[in-house]
């Protein structure tokens, strides 16, 4: 199992509750595009102490922007999005931030991650 597929498991076990109404596949999917346009730059502008920082809510509201962009370029925007999608995509970032902040790590990873997913 590569590193993306732990993570989208990591995030369906994360988010248990909006997995079922989401389907696991649409999960999968979304898990990579948020790892593909994750804001490395502007994190890593922000630097690592300041979790709370203004321009992190600001660096996700592009990201998600972005992820669903290509979700309608792919798969177009139906009620599915404002109803449950987007919703799913939130949660993966706090997810994600969550291991962002954890360790030089992760950061590394992620950055791997989102280099490798088309």
């Amino acid at each position: 199992m590569d590193d993306l597929e732990q993570l989208a498991a990591h995030l369906r076990y994360r988010l248990a509750s909006r997995v079922q109404e989401a389907q696991a596949w649409r999960v999968d999917a979304l898990a990579a595009l948020v790892v593909r346009y994750w804001p490395h730059s502007h994190l890593e502008a922000i630097g690592t102490h300041s979790r709370h920082h203004k321009a992190i809510d600001h660096a996700m509201t592009l990201a998600r922007a972005q992820v669903r962009e290509q979700w309608e370029a792919r798969h177009g925007i139906g009620p599915l999005w404002p109803l449950v999608l987007s919703g799913v995509v939130d949660g993966m970032q706090l997810c994600i931030l969550d291991l962002w902040f954890s360790t030089p790590e992760w950061r590394a990873k992620l950055k791997r991650m989102s280099m490798a997913v088309d």
